[in-house]
Parts: structure tokens; C-alpha cells; sequence
């Protein structure tokens, strides 16, 4: 599993290659910023589960884990985690 800034900047690059967002780091809130809309919010989550294999239920879909890169990043983390320690 990637190191948290590894994987925030993994975010940042799915961002600008999937969604042709620049988004200038980590730490930026993507709703007050707005690159992150209800239409913007579905492909992020299309292409997180793409990326990294995993799969969110409606109870993973809080709106706190997507504000910024940095928040996605650590809620990704703790997903992998979970899921992982499930098999």
C-alpha cells in the first residue's frame, strides 16, 4: 500500500488525467473551490473504485472524506485497510 503523500499525489494526477481538473495540492477544499460537483463527485468515485479495485457502499459516502485530495487519500487508506483485514 502507498504512503499517504504518495497516494495524495496520485489523487492529484487522477484529478488532471481522469478528470481534467488541476487542482493546485492536497490540501485544497474541492467543494468551496468548486472542482467538486454532484456530476464531478460520481466520476471521482467511478474512477477511485476503477483505480484501486475497491468498491464504496452508500455508508462510505461521506461527504467529509471527499473535501480535499488529502481527506480522499486517507479515507482510501483506511478502506484498503479495512477491506484488507476482511479477507
Amino acid at each position: 500500500m502507498a504512503n499517504n503523500e504518495q497516494l495524495q499525489n496520485e489523487i492529484l494526477a487522477l484529478f488532471k488525467s481522469e478528470l481534467e481538473l488541476d487542482v493546485p495540492g492536497p490540501d485544497t477544499d474541492l467543494i468551496e473551490h468548486g472542482y467538486l460537483d454532484s456530476l464531478r463527485f460520481v466520476q471521482l468515485l467511478a474512477v477511485l473504485e476503477d483505480k484501486t479495485g475497491l468498491k464504496f457502499d452508500i455508508e462510505d459516502l461521506e461527504i467529509q472524506n471527499f473535501t480535499t485530495p488529502e481527506k480522499i487519500s486517507e479515507f482510501i487508506s483506511r478502506k484498503m485497510t479495512h477491506d484488507a483485514s476482511l479477507q
